[in-house]
């Protein structure tokens, strides 16, 4: 299941539950499209929190979608994850992607909201806990 909202600071994705290749490239053309008009840098809030173990073809193409936000302006992006699994899974693929200026936010340390909007300079609040 995902869903990508545009903010004011660029895009806010929520990632949870098994995802497939497909899903991770519907999920690439609805942020890419999101990011095509900023002519500026842009920030990405993600929340992980529920997200299971992604296939080798779904990480593939996770990574292509990180490169592809690097290379159009991404400038920080926060990960808000609920499993150290799923910290150092991203961190991997972070670093196979390219991506520079993100923080890891683990959901069980309290402030973690208030940290993870503070990072991408959410000051309006506008992403935040997932019903």
């Amino acid at each position: 299941m995902h869903e990508v909202r545009e903010t004011p600071f660029g895009v806010a994705v929520d990632l949870a539950g098994t995802v497939d290749r497909a899903e991770v490239e519907r999920l690439a053309e609805t942020v890419l499209s999101a990011v095509e008009a900023t002519d500026d840098t842009f920030a990405v809030y993600a929340d992980h929190r529920g997200l299971e173990r992604l296939s080798e073809r779904a990480a593939d193409a996770f990574v292509d979608l990180m490169a592809d936000c690097e290379d159009r302006g991404l400038e920080r992006s926060v990960v808000v994850f609920d499993s150290d699994v799923e910290r150092v899974r991203h961190r991997r693929l972070s670093e196979l992607a390219g991506v520079e200026g993100q923080r890891l936010v683990d959901a069980s340390e309290p402030g973690w909201e208030r940290d993870a909007r503070s990072w991408i300079g959410d000051e309006q609040s506008v992403v935040g806990p997932r019903e």
